[in-house]
């Protein structure tokens, strides 16, 4: 692993990627972290769940001898560096890397980049391992090697103005840097439809609010990220638990340990502006009451387009025989939403105890009755405890299920929306469950939170 004298950049070999997944240890902890979030079913905040995990799992030292070896590779390479590393859709990385401690700590960094990237983008669940997966990551990412080492001074201007700039998709389309001031001109975008949705067709408009709410969401984990970077936790979520404690709750600022710590980090704030910590924890509670607040916002829009739907329907019934409709009674009936969920009992299989797996969302292990969520104002069956069973937590899903014990949701992750609810009000909770058509109401379920695991222990009798 050398460079020829003279070269003003090397290329970092795959070969001491797999050699740092072996010799760490990573490689194992990345493979079951990979496991658990498999691309079937997979959402929104469980892709960004993986990413918390693997770039604080990238912290991991270097073994010495690898260490020595990449030193060499730089060795030939003077003044200051920056790391390049490609793959992204919103362009390449340039990460400024001012001494060899911060090269290295920054090429762990573009690993974790290049990793996210990739599985965000291809990662299937064939034939092939996770651990084999993880090996044939980076050797190439748009036929070019991921990471490369670069002097500074042969950098071009452009790329000079791109320096330490980290870049994120939106849901909602385009890119926003990692750092504070572009979270707050993402939320600032997000709210402006809560106050003029515009004049397009209702569908058009619920699906940019759609993609706004998702705009908050990804805010709040690049603060978990951002934060992590601040502070090296052992937990990948450990912002999760500031955002559920009340508002006035004191946090002491943070400050980062040495230079390599810095790499992916925004400039620290004059002494007289408000401390990081303090910045990640408000644009995060911002996120979350925003997300809220377009969830219902959408939702009530849906239900203006279900309505209408139906108005449709009865107006042209009424107008046409009445052919077909002794026939679609015998079937049961349809589903007027056009491929919405149907949670009527009567669609849903028989079930054996089993296990379904998701995201821990919030901590706890209790037992109780399954009460889906298209009956609100029904009690658990048999006056059991409530497990809410739905799409997505909501505070207004919570009051409605008023002395629930769980929570159960296809949607959301970790840090999503309905876990922070649960935490705040104290309900085991399991996020991202790709299945729900297996909780039939009535159902005895056991809900693991801290594990991600729901158990079914006796589905009703059928009638």
């Amino acid at each position: 692993m050398s460079a020829a004298a003279g070269t003003r950049s090397v290329t970092v070999p795959a070969a001491a990627f797999s050699e740092f997944l072996a010799a760490s240890g990573l490689g194992t902890r990345l493979t079951l972290a990979l496991q658990r979030y498999r691309p079937e079913g997979r959402t929104l905040e469980q892709q960004w769940d993986l990413n918390l995990e693997i770039e604080l799992l990238a912290d991991t030292v270097l073994p010495d001898r690898l260490q020595l070896q990449l030193l060499e590779l730089l060795d030939p390479l003077e003044g200051v560096m920056a790391v390049r590393v490609r793959g992204s859709v919103c362009g390449a990385e340039l990460l400024p890397a001012e001494t060899r401690a911060a090269t290295l700590a920054a090429i762990r960094g573009a690993w974790a980049r290049a990793l996210w990237w990739r599985y965000s983008a291809e990662f299937s669940d064939g034939p092939q391992s996770p651990w084999a997966w993880l090996q044939s990551a980076l050797p190439a990412v748009e036929s070019v090697e991921a990471v490369e080492v670069v002097e500074q001074g042969a950098l071009s201007v452009e790329e000079r103005e791109t320096l330490g700039s980290i870049r994120e998709p939106l849901p909602g389309g385009g890119c926003v840097a990692v750092d504070t001031d572009s979270f707050e001109v993402v939320l600032r975008r997000a709210e402006h439809y809560l106050t003029d949705g515009g004049n397009r067709g209702r569908r058009a408009i619920r699906e940019e609010i759609e993609a706004a709410a998702a705009d908050a969401a990804v805010v709040r984990y690049l603060c978990c990220r951002l934060y992590n970077r601040h502070t090296a936790p052992a937990d990948p979520f450990a912002l999760r638990e500031l955002l559920t404690e009340p508002p006035e709750t004191t946090v002491t600022p943070v400050t980062p340990v040495t230079p390599a710590e810095r790499v992916f980090l925004v400039p620290m704030e004059a002494a007289d502006a408000e401390p990081l910590t303090e910045q990640l924890l408000r644009l995060g509670r911002r996120s979350i009451e925003l997300e809220q607040q377009l969830i219902d916002m959408a939702a009530g829009l849906s239900d203006e387009e279900n309505d209408q739907h139906s108005n449709d329907r009865i107006g042209k019934s009424q107008h046409q025989p009445d052919n077909g409709r002794a026939d679609e009674a015998a079937d049961g009936g349809s589903d007027e939403r056009g491929g919405g969920t149907d949670w009527s009992a009567a669609a849903e299989p028989a079930v054996s105890a089993q296990q379904l797996i998701g995201t821990p969302g919030a901590p706890g292990r209790v037992r109780g009755v399954v009460s889906r969520s298209s009956a609100l104002s029904a009690p658990a069956s048999g006056g059991g405890r409530a497990v809410i069973v739905c799409d997505r937590l909501t505070a207004r899903l919570l009051q409605q299920k008023g002395g629930a014990v769980a929570v159960i949701e296809r949607l959301g992750g970790a840090v999503g929306l309905g876990a922070l609810l649960a935490r705040r009000e104290g309900l085991a909770c399991v996020s991202g469950v790709a299945d729900l058509s297996l909780l039939r109401e009535g159902s005895n379920v056991c809900v693991d939170g801290d594990l991600g695991l729901v158990t079914i222990e006796r589905a009703p009798d059928a009638h």
